[in-house]
Formats: C-alpha cells, structure tokens, sequence
C-alpha cells in the first residue's frame, strides 16, 4: 500500500514546517496501520511545567495504623473521668507524693536556679505585689461573678503580716460563712473583731473588752451572764436611762434614770432589819422623813412626877428578846406548767426530752440552790440546773430526760407524778404529771 510521506530534510525548510510534516507523516502511518516497532530513542529533554490541572474527587480513606507509643506528658497525670479529666502530680517512683511551688521569683530552669526548696507544705503559692497582688481568687458561677480574694500586707506601723480573705476590688454583697463543730481562736497577743462599729477585743491574758464606737451594746433579755461584770468608773459621754455605773469616789453603784441624773442604789446595811428592839425614854425625838435627825427643832421634854414608893432596879437585867420574823418558802414552775409530755417515737428509746424552769424563794444556806428530787417514774432521768438570782427568787432549769427502753409496738404511757421539794424545806413540794410516747425497740420508726 502506497504512503504519501513527506520530505523533511529540505534545508531550506524552517523548523516549525519541519514540525508540520513530521506530524503529518505520523499520521499518514497511523492512518495506513502504522509499520513496525522501531527502537526506543534516547529520553529528550523535559519540557517545561504544564498548568496545574483540576483537582480529583478524595479517595477512599485508607485503614487506621496501629497506635503508637505514649509520649511523655510531663509532671502531670491525666486520669479519665465522665465528664471531665483529673489532673494529678506524678509520683515518678518516689516514696513521696509531690508538692507544688506556684510563684517562686528565684526559679528558673534555663540557668538551673532552683530557688527555695526548703517547704513544709504540700502547696506553696507565693504572691507577686504589683502584678498579683493576691495568693488566690475565688469567683463564684452565678450572674454577678462575685470574687473573693486571699491576699497580705505588711503593717509599718504594728509591724505585722496581715493576712486576709477579703472582698476582690470593687466587690460588694459577698457573705463568708464558716460552718463546723468548733471554732478555735488562739492568738498570742491582740484578737479583734469587728463587725458594723461594734469591737470586741481581747489585750491580754485577762481582759477582754467589748467596745461600741457608736451606740449601745445592746445585750438580748435572754442571754444569761455567768461569774462578774466589772463596771467601770468612767462617766458615759451620753448617759441613757436604764445604764448602771460603779462610782469609785463614793463607792456605790449607780443607776441613770428619767430625771435625767444618776441615783445611788441602795446597798447593806442600806434596809437591813436591825438584830434588836430599842427603847427610847425621855421626850421626843423629832426627825427627818430619811431617819436623819432635824436640828432645827428642840425636843421639849416632860418632867414626870417621882413615885410615892420607890422601885428598887432589878438585880439582874433582862435583855431584850428579839422576834424571829417568819420566812415564807415556796417553789413553783416559772410558766405555771401543770404537766409535760416526752416523745421517743421519732428517735428511738431514751431519745425524749424536755425542760421546765423553776423558780424557789425564802431562805436559803448554799448560795446557789436548786430544787430535791422526791419522787419519779422509773422511766425517767432528772437533773437540776441552776440560772440566777432575780426579782428575789432563785432560777433555773429542770431537765427531764427519757431512759425508757421501748417496745415492739410503741404506746402512749401515763407516768408516775414527778416531785420536788424546796431546797431548804421539806414540807414545801411540787409536782407535775407527764406521759411518754415509747419507742420502737428496732430503732427509729420512719415516718
């Protein structure tokens, strides 16, 4: 089959015309079923860098390599929990547990400065004045975010260390509370504190001083004082009515009243009973409505005519008898209680208790008496408290307390009268009736 090929190495010809019938003798032998295999030429030159092309659909994901080894996440340990991760110091085989240094200027690890290592504690956090000048904020998760700071100061002029759990800056309305079994203060020298104007301070190992800048302390009507109130000489900037002081010129005590001046209260032997009767002979005796004697007026005596027979005195004088006054004793429960009722029910046998205040006047040896137990149930315990000394009777408490064992099936009892008797007299008594609700003997019932 004949191919029309043409010449390509007419030297007249220019490169692209060459270009021009190499193509189209390529294609005369493609078009004619080409002829055989030549060799394989030498690799020309590569070309220049084509056009980036479009990019391709992503290919399928290919399968997951195996895991590798943990690296190394530093001091920390990282310890999956539900919903969030607990971060522990490692022990990094140590017989210790860690302990952290949070602040220390003197570190630093790039010129192997260790700083202080001397620590007793298992958190140390040490402030930075000027750049932080708190150990610790706490901020609240509500609306207001409120914060509150642990921060301390040096005092030039006490020469003191304050530390202080305070309001951040510009925080207002944050309440502190501490909620526990026990408090201890334990202070060396001055405690104080102050709450709205009102101080309380102690100065040495004996006094303490309770100290209103402003204003009255004023004391509830309940509260109960126990041992001495030492009540100062000191004459109040603004006496008000009700207020007692001691006057050291005069040596009494004083109240402030609604006239507007301070009174002496009356004091031994101001009132006592005198031991014996006196007789008084010879005229009159014209005195001032205080018992002091009126100067300004000249008894006038009456002359009495001798007797006709003389009376010989007495061989022996018989000294005046005093009287005895009589003292009324008497007991009774201060709010008229005429029964009680104690209740084991909720709590278990011998849980049950109550108290009753009692009140005793007449004449008294101990100073500070208390009620005789007479008569009780054998389901009961009692014991007596004393308070003080008011309106002229002693006071305190009867405490009534439950030793019941209780029952399968619990019930309301009716118990023995409980009696008492006048501390000092045995013929002055009191009784009160009371009623028990036992309890379960397997423990507190569920309601």
């Amino acid at each position: 089959m004949a191919i029309n090929i043409q010449e390509i190495l007419h030297p007249s010809d220019s490169d692209a015309i060459k270009f021009e019938k190499i193509n189209y003798n390529f294609d005369q032998i493609l078009a004619n079923g080409g002829g055989p295999a030549g060799q394989k030429g030498e690799k020309g030159l590569q070309g220049n860098v084509g056009l980036t092309g479009q990019k391709g659909e992503k290919g399928d994901e290919g399968a997951t390599g195996a895991k590798g080894d943990i690296g190394d996440s530093g001091p920390w340990h990282s310890i999956d929990q539900t919903t969030y991760k607990l971060l522990k110091p490692k022990r990094l085989g140590l017989s210790s547990t860690p302990i952290i240094y949070v602040g220390d200027e003197a570190f630093d690890e790039t010129n192997s400065a260790n700083g202080e290592l001397s620590l007793n504690s298992k958190i140390t956090v040490k402030k930075h004045t000027g750049t932080f000048d708190n150990y610790i904020m706490l901020v609240d998760d509500d609306t207001t975010a409120a914060k509150l700071v642990i921060t301390s100061g040096y005092d030039t002029t006490s020469q003191f260390t304050r530390f202080a759990i305070q309001n951040d800056f510009g925080q207002n309305n944050i309440e502190v509370a501490i909620n526990t079994n026990k408090i201890d203060l334990d202070s060396t020298s001055t405690t104080t504190i102050t709450a709205a104007g009102i101080n309380l301070i102690s100065t040495g190992a004996t006094n303490i001083k309770l100290q209103a800048n402003t204003g009255i302390v004023d004391i509830d009507a309940n509260a109960e004082f126990k041992g001495y109130v030492k009540l100062s000489d000191t004459d109040p900037t603004s006496p008000a009515i009700g207020m007692v002081r001691y006057n050291s010129g005069s040596d009494t005590f004083e109240g402030y009243l609604s006239d507007g001046g301070w009174t002496e209260f009356c004091m031994a032997p101001c009132g006592a009973a005198a031991p014996n009767s006196i007789t008084i002979s010879g005229g009159d005796i014209n005195a001032n409505a205080d018992g002091s004697p009126n100067t300004g007026v000249t008894p006038t005596p009456t002359p009495v005519p001798p007797t006709a027979t003389p009376v010989p005195p007495t061989a022996t004088p018989v000294p005046p008898t005093a009287t005895p006054v009589a003292t009324s004793n008497t007991i009774e429960f201060q709010n008229g209680e005429t029964s009680y009722s104690l209740s084991d029910f909720e709590n278990g046998p011998g849980t049950g208790t109550t108290s009753i205040a009692w009140s005793m006047a007449g004449s008294f040896e101990a100073s500070q008496p208390v009620p005789v137990l007479v008569s009780k149930d054998n389901s009961i315990s009692v014991s007596f408290t004393y308070g003080t000394f008011i309106g002229g009777a002693h006071v305190g408490s009867m405490i009534i307390q439950s030793i019941d064992s209780g029952a399968e099936f619990p019930v309301s009892i009716t118990l023995d009268p409980l009696v008492i008797r006048h501390s000092d007299d045995t013929n002055v008594t009191l009784s009160i009736n009371g009623t028990l609700t036992q309890g379960q003997t397997d423990g507190p019932r569920e309601l």
